[in-house]
């Protein structure tokens, strides 16, 4: 990989894309590129406005047809799905800077920014007070002053391109004594780095949604979700203290776990304030003289559990938590002979159906554009190192038919 030719790029865009997307999403049509910065390792830097990305790319691809090119960027997957969107870049090699580090501080630096990179190899950043709190207070790139924004994107690329260069000398220090086992880090390096141009052409190309057909589902399963939550409030309210400070909520894991395993539930109430001698205390003047004081009282009741002796001593033997939680209903519906495996069910029915519409169709049909999901692949934002997304997680689909 380090045989070949290295271009650095950075790019600032619009911000245009609505809520719920993020601003600056490569895959809204109404968003683009305002100013790209570059560094190729020839020596040639600068910036170009949008009029000057055609040529850019054409530089790059013949660049690559010449000598397998290096496209190198901080945070790669944000600024390779832009270019893709003028260029097809195939071929090319590519290096996050903000992958790398990452991956070389064992996954402990979470979404390392440039800055956070730059002061662990302690190089020198001059970064733009005045540009970044404009980003932060939503001002887009187009908004800036284009000398002011070229300043800012310039030295950006200076540092990623020394960022780069040492993580470059780092990976040729790696077991340099040993070159088969060097071999085999860098190796393993560009396997990542493959990850991440894959993930964001998965993400650019996008996955068909049906979207009129999910909002019509999705109003079907809100009525649903509301038969079943008006059919538990008729059912289970009755055994839930009416005078609760807190209204009985088919919703609530902890009132259900109340009901499930028994416990107490605090009810408040106004009693008179009275003297030593027992007679009620009035207020002697203002608006309410003559009216009888009142504190608020609070008290415990104890609301029977529903699950059956047998139950309680079941899950006891085994170990398991008397709680409210997804394999505690699941086992409650599969032991209890009454009215807890009955309220179990009933529970794990409303779960599912408020799942379905909290965790599939509303991320779903508004985060489509045009008839497409484009979610956002994490590489850097795990502990354990495995990919995530988000925007909405394509990781978390049901596994139900739902």
């Amino acid at each position: 990989m380090f045989d070949y030719n290295y271009v650095v790029v950075d790019l600032e865009t619009t911000i245009k894309a609505p809520a719920p997307h993020f601003g600056a999403t490569p895959h809204h049509p109404d968003n683009w590129i305002v100013m790209l910065g570059y560094a190729w390792s020839d020596g040639r830097t600068g910036t170009i406005t949008r009029d000057g990305l055609t040529k850019f790319v054409k530089d790059l691809e013949y660049a690559n047809a010449r000598e397998f090119t290096v496209l190198v960027a901080h945070n790669l997957a944000f600024d390779l799905a832009y270019l893709l969107r003028d260029c097809a870049l195939n071929n090319f090699k590519f290096w996050d800077t903000q992958k790398f580090h990452y991956m070389q501080m064992n996954r402990l630096a979470i979404q390392p920014s440039l800055e956070s990179v730059a002061n662990a190899w302690k190089i020198p950043f001059k970064k733009d007070v005045e540009v970044k709190e404009r980003f932060k207070a939503g001002i887009g790139s187009d908004e800036i002053d284009e000398d002011l924004l070229r300043e800012y994107l310039e030295e950006d690329v200076r540092v990623t391109e020394e960022i780069f260069l040492k993580q470059k000398n780092y990976c040729l220090s790696v077991n340099s004594d040993r070159p088969s086992k060097s071999d085999y880090y860098l190796r393993y390096v560009k396997q990542h780095m493959k990850a991440v141009e894959v993930t964001t052409r998965m993400a650019c190309e996008g996955i068909g949604f049906a979207v009129n057909a999910a909002k019509r589902e999705y109003e079907s399963v809100l009525k649903n979700l509301d038969l079943i939550n008006e059919s538990l409030m008729e059912s289970w309210s009755k055994y839930y203290p009416k005078e609760a400070d807190t209204p009985f909520n088919p919703s609530s894991p902890s009132q259900i776990e109340t009901l499930l395993w028994g416990g107490t539930v605090k009810i408040s109430s106004q009693e008179p304030v009275v003297d030593d001698l027992g007679h009620a205390v009035r207020y002697k003047t203002g608006k309410r003289a003559g009216e009888i004081k009142t504190r608020k009282v609070t008290k415990e009741v104890r609301v029977p559990k529903l699950v059956s002796n047998k139950t309680v001593k079941t899950f006891k033997s085994r170990g398991w938590e008397m709680k409210s939680g997804a394999h505690t209903l699941e086992n409650v519906a599969k032991y209890d002979e009454g009215l807890g495996a009955q309220l179990a069910e009933e529970v794990r029915e409303l779960r599912d159906q408020s799942k379905s519409v909290n965790t599939y169709y509303q991320p779903y049909i508004k985060y489509s554009i045009d008839g497409v999901i484009h979610p956002q692949y994490h590489h850097t934002v795990t502990a354990t190192g495995r990919l995530s997304s988000s925007k909405p997680n394509m990781q978390n689909i049901s596994g139900k038919g739902q």
